[in-house]
């Protein structure tokens, strides 16, 4: 079938091709527009953005796919394997593929195919399915096999892989060789983007091992990345997301990229996961955190590196395997168990993908926190605080009173690239005291920078250039009245104060690891702040850990810098219009901004019973509610319609209750809407927030979410 709409204009071009476009539509379960949409990202070249997983593309169930779906995923990757489509030399059977590609779209996922692997059969006569393509011969048959595939679903908005991990000798046997799998790349894709200019061809899909770095390195000096759509890598590594390891293979990535053809190419994490198995990781608690910490990590890498957006991301695995229920390496992944029971795993991250539904990430404003309070004269104490070459400061300030200074002492730390190199030393209203450039220490080197101020409260050095290191560390700081330190010293062999230290805090600005506070758009005015942080702040708790996401105002939004009572300070990049007030209990808030507040009532897998009170909830902030809904993880068949209600501090707030029809997932589509009571729509910080689930029907209904949605108020 021969393209449906004109590229330029997107005019469909006969009514043929409307009823064509009409019923591919139905099948994604979308509306035209949005299907046109769709079409047009793919002439785009638009790489489909989302969370996936990773199935088994012989051995599927339906339910796993609903699994996927229902675990709001946007993206399912599978092999689709040359000997099983060509079984016979010359012919080829699609059922199993057609099968699969149809389920998908009807689920609206999107698929995400992995050519590969070898054919054993004649004329090829591959060693073995999982060894390389070793001949002439084989190469022309892997390539008539994909240029089939680009041309069977050249109507199918969907991602084509080229190989799998070719760096691993478990899939080139008997041993990688790079240069084969560029010239098989380069023999692909262009014969692919003749039978349908408008695919998307993605690779080398390698694994993060010793030879990752060389392999990247040799398919940008052999061009891949001239004609592939995106560079597909797997950040797999036993450490948590934040220790560095993804940023230095999407660096890889990125290096080639920038001398290639098309320096804005996306990357994609094609394969990525935990294994409870690993020794690091160790239990489902870490790979429950890990896991959803990665999503978001991924998402901010365009902050370090802007064209390096990690466009989607596919997790390793939806299900871990029946058949192999005793291998540790393959089913310690699995969002669920080979049974279909969910993981704490895959809970939490459905959680974090429901609520950024509809939702896109914009920045990351950790480093815009005044975060930490470190013990700051400790000899065995580094202040170091991370952030690719970005600017930062440190601040120590007297709690009560004032001082003067003559000279501050810095020691550097032991490595030297890390050594602050230009920075400016400022009092407590960011008032220049002394500015200092090209700076340099030797390892662990003292050295007095003269600063002479009278009466002041504190001393902030901020520091606008650390040489581009990863890191930024200073061993120590002292404050000098002439010969005097102010504050005192902590001496190398007992550790006792040669000083007072009491009455004294010190701060930094700070992009901790384990700190996230990372802003999303709707696109239409609405924000969502996700932080997950062990600090202090407005959250809510999640399945009883200790481990917080959020959606909230944050004290960055401020447009100067302001101190507030506790010695609390704020500063930022103004992003938004409206008024800002400090309310009463010195939050930051903006008034009428629009704001979600998503409540889990029932885990997804768990049914959903009866009751007063089935959800408990302490609000985070002011709020006045505009809207309710109401949404499950499966639908119920039959019955009374579901019915739920929602209590501020024991009174309902709605004069009409939620409904969600029998046969439908959210209520939306309810027939009666719900309608909130105007004279109880206003909540306040502390309230406490309850969810009645005042009727069901046969009990099939499972998993529970409740939203609501308004603006934030501040308090007087």
């Amino acid at each position: 079938m021969g393209r449906i709409i004109d590229q330029d204009t997107l005019a469909l071009q006969t009514l043929q091709d409307y009823i064509i476009i009409a019923n591919t539509a139905k099948d994604y379960k979308m509306s035209i527009e949005d299907f046109i949409d769709v079409i047009q990202q793919k002439m785009d070249f638009s790489i489909p953005t989302g969370v996936g997983v990773t199935i088994n593309g012989q051995s599927y169930t339906t339910t796993q796919l609903d699994n996927a779906r229902d675990i709001f995923c946007d993206i399912v990757r599978f092999d689709l394997k040359w000997d099983v489509v060509e079984t016979t030399a010359g012919v080829y059977d699609w059922t199993t593929y057609d099968t699969l590609i149809d389920e998908l779209k009807s689920r609206g996922l999107i698929p995400f195919a992995i050519l590969d692997y070898n054919n054993t059969i004649a004329p090829y006569s591959a060693t073995s399915a999982m060894h390389g393509i070793e001949n002439a011969t084989q190469q022309a048959g892997f390539v008539a096999f994909a240029v089939a595939a680009a041309d069977r679903y050249k109507d199918t908005l969907m991602i084509f892989e080229i190989w799998n991990e070719p760096n691993l000798a478990a899939f080139w046997a008997p041993a990688p060789d790079v240069d084969a799998y560029c010239d098989l790349v380069k023999a692909v894709v262009p014969a692919m983007k003749a039978a349908d200019p408008y695919c998307i061809c993605v690779g080398p899909a390698v694994a993060f091992v010793a030879n990752t770095h060389s392999f990247i390195q040799s398919c940008g000096d052999n061009g891949i990345f001239d004609i592939l759509d995106a560079c597909s890598v797997h950040p797999y590594k036993d450490a948590e997301p934040e220790a560095g390891d993804a940023e230095y293979i999407y660096w890889m990535c990125q290096t080639e990229i920038d001398d290639s053809a098309k320096p804005n190419m996306p990357i994609i994490a094609s394969e990525m996961g935990y294994s409870v198995n690993w020794t690091n990781v160790d239990n489902e608690t870490n790979r429950k955190n890990w896991l959803a910490r990665k999503v978001l990590y991924n998402m901010k890498m365009k902050d370090i590196w802007p064209y390096s957006t990690v466009q989607n991301q596919i997790i390793y695995s939806l299900w871990n395997s029946e058949a192999l229920p005793g291998d540790l390496t393959h089913n310690g992944f699995g969002l669920y168990d080979y049974e279909g029971n969910i993981y704490d795993s895959g809970t939490f991250l459905s959680w974090v993908l429901y609520n950024l539904q509809g939702y896109t990430y914009s920045t990351d404003v950790s480093n815009h926190l005044y975060c930490l309070s470190y013990g700051p004269f400790a000899e065995s104490t580094s202040y170091t605080w991370r952030g690719v070459g970005s600017a930062t400061w440190i601040k120590v300030e007297k709690e009560s009173g004032t001082f003067d200074i003559t000279s501050v002492k810095i020691t550097g730390p032991a490595d030297t690239e890390e050594a602050p190199k230009d920075f400016t030393i400022k009092d407590e209203s960011d008032s220049v005291l002394a500015t200092f450039t090209s700076e340099s220490f030797t390892s662990g080197e003292e050295r007095e920078f003269t600063c002479v101020a009278n009466g002041i409260s504190a001393i902030k050095i901020d520091i606008t250039d650390n040489n581009g290191a990863n890191n930024t560390r200073i061993a120590k700081i002292e404050l000098m009245d002439g010969t005097t330190s102010l504050v005192g010293d902590k001496t190398e062999d007992d550790g006792s104060a040669s000083g007072d230290e009491s009455g004294w805090t010190s701060s930094a600005k700070d992009q901790t690891k384990n700190d996230y506070h990372l802003k999303f758009t709707d696109g239409q005015g609405g924000i969502k702040y996700w932080s997950w942080t062990t600090g202090d702040g407005h959250y809510a708790t999640f399945d009883g850990n200790t481990e917080y996401i959020y959606e909230t105002p944050l004290l960055t939004q401020l447009a100067t810098p302001v101190t507030t009572t506790g010695n609390q300070s704020i500063s930022g990049t103004k992003t938004f219009t409206g008024t800002v007030k400090i309310d009463a209990e010195n939050d930051a808030v903006l008034e009428g901004q629009p704001i979600h507040l998503t409540i889990p009532v029932v885990l997804l897998n768990d049914t959903i019973v009866a009751g007063n009170s089935e959800a408990f909830y302490i609000a985070p902030f002011n709020m006045t509610v505009t809207g309710v809904r109401a949404a499950l993880a499966v639908a119920q068949s039959s019955g009374d319609i579901v019915t739920i209600d929602v209590n501020v501090g024991g009174t309902s707030i709605l004069s009409t209750e939620i409904t969600i029809d029998n046969g439908e997932k959210t209520s939306d589509t309810a027939e009666t809407e719900p309608v909130i009571d105007t004279s109880e729509d206003t909540i306040s910080a502390g309230d406490e927030i309850t969810i009645d689930v005042d009727q069901i029907g046969d009990g099939t209904a499972k998993g529970l979410y409740v939203q609501l949605t308004g603006y934030i108020t501040p308090s007087t």
